[in-house]
């Protein structure tokens, strides 16, 4: 089978091409400042020209920032799930519009082929209730549909696969870094809140945050709303406290005095949430480095060991730890692969 799989973000689309007779023999890459999403999607289809075999995709695969409340599982585009993604709008006024315009050009360059969108949010549609519920309103709540989502449900799901023990630390090492608990393949505690702006600091978001300290940008310094959403997810976070061009992978394995702050302030909040973690399971059995730096946990495991080893545990058995090292798209690819297209349901659950 040959799959398109497709990550789209602001102005920009990576991309992979995968033949199950040869997986080695991926065509990826990047598509940035286009103009329209067709014009993109005719770049994607000039590498894919170039590619021996027969290049045309039998399934394409999209990776989904936001599914919201109306999508808790893989979605086949029909009618239907078109209608749900624009209700959805309100939520995601950035990532759906753009969705919505790059299926439309799916639609008339691969007419016929069928488009599966895995959500990220959807591996945490069913986190517990004291964990997604917020302190407000419950009616202000459930008229915004303000809960916790996470943000990097795709790597945690790959990160709790078939043979997995039952209490995983998933640690996903991506610009915007989450850590989650995970109980027998279900997520019972995340850091990532109802953005991905909640939780921990990342390469240039601020993460968790006094809620206060927004309101004192807008009536102290007079900043706008596009200011501060500037602010606090392009200025902020390691960017602000230690070299501006480091990402999460260097900072972590750094031990220039330059990141020094940034990676005690990235270290303390991950421990924290560990401990967070550990005590939502009421222990851990594995721990799983994901995402594009999660090779920094090499040097970040032994660190959360010798802190996890001050206090008592339940066991004495040593903490596994394992690394997912497929990229975000390959995981796409194997899950749209996998997935019976006449046995999935669009119904909302």
């Amino acid at each position: 089978m040959n799959i398109l799989s497709l990550a789209p973000a602001y102005r920009s689309i990576q991309f992979e091409y995968l033949n199950d007779t040869d997986r080695s023999g991926t065509t990826s890459g990047k598509v940035e400042n286009f103009g329209t999403h067709s014009e993109a999607l005719a770049t994607i289809a000039g590498a894919l020209s170039r590619v021996p075999a027969d290049h045309d995709p039998d399934r394409i695969a999209i990776r989904v920032a936001f599914g919201g409340h109306l999508f808790s599982s893989v979605a086949v585009v029909d009618e239907d799930v078109l209608s749900r993604l624009h209700k959805l709008i309100p939520g995601a006024p950035l990532h759906i519009p753009a969705l919505l315009a790059l299926l439309e050009a799916c639609g008339i360059r691969y007419s016929g082929v069928p488009v599966v969108l895995i959500f990220e949010t959807a591996f945490f549609a069913d986190l517990p209730e004291r964990e997604s519920t917020y302190g407000i309103d419950s009616a202000l709540a459930e008229s915004l549909r303000l809960r916790r989502s996470g943000y990097h449900g795709i790597f945690h799901q790959a990160a709790s696969g078939i043979g997995a023990p039952e209490r995983i630390l998933s640690i996903c090492l991506e610009p915007q870094p989450e850590v989650a608990a995970i109980m027998s393949g279900r997520p019972v505690m995340v850091t990532g809140g109802s953005t991905p702006l909640e939780g921990l600091p990342g390469q240039s978001t601020c993460g968790e945050i006094d809620p206060t300290i927004i309101l004192a940008l807008a009536q102290d310094l007079k900043l706008g709303t596009e200011q501060i959403d500037l602010l606090l997810t392009h200025d902020s976070g390691l960017r602000a406290l230690g070299d501006p061009s480091a990402t999460v992978g260097e900072v972590l394995k750094s031990n220039d005095e330059s990141n020094r702050l940034a990676r005690d302030v990235l270290r303390y909040r991950m421990l924290l949430a560990v401990g967070a973690a550990q005590a939502a399971m009421g222990g851990i059995d594995e721990i799983v480095f994901s995402g594009r730096f999660a090779d920094a946990g090499t040097s970040l495991m032994p660190w959360i060991e010798s802190k996890l080893a001050r206090f008592p545990v339940k066991s004495a058995h040593r903490i596994a730890s394992r690394f997912v090292t497929d990229s975000l798209l390959r995981i796409v690819s194997d899950i749209a692969g996998s997935v019976q297209l006449s046995q999935i349901s669009n119904a909302v659950e």
